[in-house]
């Protein structure tokens, strides 16, 4: 009787996403024929970037003009692509590698379902009822109808046994599923069978989700979902299932699964003048090959553009004091900083200088800034609610995009919020100024914050009192498209005395902000300076 040979252990091929790539961002990873795989990240502040490997040669090529992550696609040819993402459907030229159609019009968003009807008619939909008809020779909306039924994927009792939820791959030899339901990032395990008698030839925990599965060269492809943070797809060489091959009973976890070769042997980053070698036959001379060429993608991105400084997970608790600090060019990433009922132990931060900061997924509620310059800062869509924070002599300058600052914090908890309440009330009565943004520009506003306490420049900002206010003749100004009449109409649930307005100078209300302003004034609304 013969002794069952082991499967080769897994091997990462690396793809060409930097270190400031955004995490928890879904990805699809979708193969384009027999030739090139396709996926995409999101890197810097929300510029989307997508992959095309080129199986052949293992040759790594980045493709932009997406906007948001791939959600699904397939080839149309050995030279063209359709993928979808949330927000458009785009036509790829895989040899040039670059966009050269795209329909964003009638289609709605957050498409995630791409299907080929016929030559000439691709459905794209999402979890809706109703799918939108495309045209692919003029790449446009045809008509609206409802989506058909989809029987659901057969999944094995073997695989059913072992937790498969989902069907990633399945064919007359092997049987590939995940755990999870899909369009998610957190844990799930693949696990992969034999079709006919239904033995486990491989099955892993992957920590940041699964996307696809594919059977490609001598074995299969396995996407994670979240690209930012896994950094590689994950390959499975050497699975024929008419041999008796079998897993290691000592299973990998992901940290543990090398890059093939040796690091020594590959080139320093200022010799990655290396092409991949055309002549690839197996998974792992691919991974060998897409390291050189993700590492010399990385390489010269970093020469034009030195990826952002990423702090991830920390959490400033409560007591601690950061002070006299220099840095520029760094994102927080899902931070947080503690509370506290005792004023003295709210988190600090004194005399910092800050500049070109991000926050992703973070919050500083509840913090004491004193002494600080911050010069540029971008929020991102839900990062810029910023409550409860009291600020002394913090200066804004350059840019600020996405920033709403609130006085009042609201988290649920009578004890603290009647605590910050204090706090807030005795900042009130002392007399040194909060803000400065007299060279700020941008989206920010400032919800609850006396005019007293801020600095500001006449020529961007407007000065509106509460008794401007009182006869509601302010209703009657012509917006004109300006979104500023939001912060007039707040200045009651403040209870407070004036609200400084903010024209975004560089936005596309950047004209009706202004001439907002200027008919407030006219009309003696907003102070004339």
């Amino acid at each position: 009787m013969t002794t069952p040979e082991a499967v080769p252990a897994p091997l990462k091929i690396p793809v060409p996403v930097p270190s400031d790539a955004q995490q928890l961002v879904h990805s699809a990873t979708i193969m384009l024929g027999d030739t090139h795989l396709l996926t995409s990240w999101v890197e810097g502040r929300d510029s989307t970037r997508a992959g095309l490997l080129d199986l052949r040669s293992g040759e790594w090529r980045i493709l932009t003009g997406l906007r948001a992550p791939i959600a699904a696609g397939f080839a149309l040819s050995p030279e063209r692509a359709l993928v979808i993402t949330n927000f458009g459907l785009y036509e790829i030229d895989l040899l040039a590698v670059k966009v050269t159609r795209k329909l964003t019009a009638k289609i709605g968003k957050y498409n995630f379902r791409l299907t080929r009807i016929d030559e000439n008619t691709v459905a794209v939909g999402s979890k809706g009822v109703m799918e939108t008809l495309v045209s692919l020779d003029t790449l446009t909306a045809l008509r609206r109808r409802r989506r058909g039924t989809e029987p659901a994927p057969t999944i094995p009792e073997a695989a059913a046994r072992r937790g498969v939820r989902r069907v990633l791959h399945s064919d007359a030899e092997l049987f590939i599923g995940a755990t999870g339901e899909g369009f998610r990032v957190g844990a799930e395990r693949v696990v992969i069978l034999a079709a006919g008698d239904q033995r486990e030839l491989f099955s892993m925990d992957i920590p940041f989700g699964v996307a696809s599965a594919f059977r490609t060269l001598d074995g299969v492809i396995i996407a994670p979902a979240d690209l930012g943070r896994a950094h590689n797809l994950l390959a499975i060489p050497g699975l024929p299932v008419d041999s008796p091959w079998h897993i290691e009973p000592a299973e990998p976890s992901w940290s543990q699964i090398p890059v093939p070769g040796d690091a020594s042997t590959l080139p320093a980053p200022g010799e990655l003048s290396i092409v991949p070698d055309p002549g690839v036959h197996t998974l792992t001379e691919l991974a060998r090959a897409a390291e050189i060429s993700a590492r010399g993608l990385l390489a010269t991105a970093a020469r034009k553009n030195p990826p952002r400084l990423i702090i991830r997970d920390q959490r400033i608790e409560e007591g601690t004091v950061l002070s006299d600090l220099t840095a520029s060019h760094f994102t927080l990433e899902n931070c947080r900083s503690d509370r506290s009922t005792d004023a003295s132990r709210r988190p600090r931060l004194l005399r910092a200088t800050l500049g070109d900061v991000e926050l992703r997924r973070s919050s500083i509620n509840g913090a004491v800034l004193e002494d600080v310059v911050i010069d540029g800062l971008t929020c991102g869509r839900d990062d810029g609610f910023v409550f409860g924070v009291e600020f002394t002599r913090v200066t804004l300058r350059g840019r600020i995009q996405g920033l709403v600052a609130n006085t009042k914090l609201s988290a649920g908890d009578p004890e603290i919020d009647a605590a910050y309440e204090g706090f807030r009330r005795a900042r009130f009565a002392d007399p040194e100024w909060m803000l400065d943004i007299t060279e700020a520009t941008g989206s920010f506003s400032l919800r609850g914050f006396p005019s007293r306490f801020i600095r500001y420049n006449p020529a961007l900002h407007a000065v509106v009192s509460a008794e401007a206010t009182a006869n509601g003749a302010w209703e009657s100004i012509d917006r004109g498209g300006s979104a500023l009449w939001v912060s007039i109409s707040e200045l009651a649930h403040y209870e407070a005395e004036d609200v400084v307005l903010v024209a975004d100078s560089h936005g596309p209300r950047a004209r009706a902000d202004l001439e907002y302003i200027r008919r407030l004034r006219d009309a003696g609304i907003a102070a004339p300076d």
